[in-house]
């Protein structure tokens, strides 16, 4: 039942991936206007991720209850989320908090309420979720945040006091703490009801598919679609109380879908896991290619162009997380520093 369950998260997260490598790169490869369907789509992985973020922490943490280990790990997925804006996107740390940001600042948090019973913990998540159009407008939404150029450090124009924004990082960022965090402590509090929800997965599913049908439907009625963040194609900026409705109803769907599966008669989602289970070399792998040759050296393109890139994309990451796993039942990596190996996901 753990090898299946475990499976299950595997599938889920390779789904977020496969997501989200498509939604990444469409902004730098991908000519406009892009329909509303594929922004609805380009908009499912962030959700999916952070909520299995949170369902994968409950379930190891729960093996072993080592908080120092825990707190250790958190820091080193920070130090990931630095890595990526140092080196690969040249920024400053600390000012666009993209998901690596708030998935190691969910684990913090969720390290903290982890002994609160559950319906605590889910009174917290609500809040969070309930909170974000509220602050929102009492705050001010920013469309735009301007990032620091590592180059620009020695400009005049320089301003250290704007390297953390507070706004940005609990309200306006890539992925502020709120509403994100709620998905992070609801994806740990599913993990600790898991046993529940698998017996009412029926139930789960149906009304998972009404919601979501429902919420897609009044979506496609509305005349007014959010504007396109920088060229980002994600409808969650900000996310409305619609599309977190979506996003909660589409979690829950493929989380029953994925329940129900036999993964051993569908061996074929073994070769597609290999990027659930690496999932943080395929984020920081994904990022090299398209701030060091999408942004760089291709314009956008039309549909079937951006078709064959995305296949050659996606087959070249399956390819070299395979690699990763073969390299490492080898132990050739062994004489690296863990915590190299660690930050950059290789292990």
């Amino acid at each position: 039942m753990i090898k299946k369950r475990i499976e299950s998260i595997d599938f889920l997260r390779t789904i977020a991936i496969l997501i989200m490598l498509i939604a990444n790169a469409a902004p730098y490869v991908l000519k406009g206007p892009h329909p509303i369907w594929f922004r609805i789509i380009c908009s499912l992985a962030a959700p999916l991720f952070i909520f299995i973020s949170g369902f994968s922490f409950f379930l190891s943490f729960k093996k072993n209850e080592n908080y120092k280990h825990k707190l250790v790990l958190t820091l080193y997925l920070l130090l990931s989320a630095i890595f990526v804006d140092v080196f690969i996107w040249g920024i400053l740390p600390f000012q666009t908090f993209d998901v690596l940001y708030l998935i190691a600042f969910s684990q913090a948090i969720n390290i903290l309420i982890f002994r609160l019973k559950f319906p605590i913990k889910l009174f917290i998540a609500l809040i969070c979720i309930v909170s974000s159009p509220l602050l929102e407008n009492y705050f001010g939404y920013r469309f735009t945040n301007k990032d620091f150029n590592l180059n620009g450090v020695f400009s005049s124009d320089f301003n250290l006091s704007g390297i953390f924004q507070f706004s940005r990082f609990c309200i306006d960022g890539w992925f502020p703490l709120i509403p994100w965090i709620g998905f992070a402590i609801i994806g740990s509090v599913s993990a600790e009801l898991s046993d529940k929800i698998t017996l009412n997965i029926k139930t789960v599913k149906w009304v998972s598919w009404i919601f979501l049908i429902g919420g897609l439907g009044v979506l496609f009625s509305q005349n007014v679609i959010q504007c396109e963040r920088e060229g980002y194609l994600e409808l969650f900026y900000p996310p409305t109380p619609l599309f977190l409705l979506i996003a909660f109803a589409f979690i829950f769907t493929t989380y029953s879908f994925s329940i129900k599966m036999n993964f051993h008669l569908h061996s074929r989602f073994n070769y597609l896991n290999v990027l659930g289970r690496n999932s943080l070399f395929t984020y920081i792998f994904h990022a090299f290619i398209i701030s060091y040759v999408f942004e760089s050296y291709l314009v956008p393109s039309g549909c079937l162009q951006f078709a064959f890139l995305m296949v050659a994309f996606v087959s070249t990451c399956i390819v070299l997380t395979t690699l990763l796993e073969r390299i490492n039942k080898k132990d050739y990596l062994k004489p690296m520093p863990l915590f190299i190996k660690t930050i950059l996901g290789l292990k």
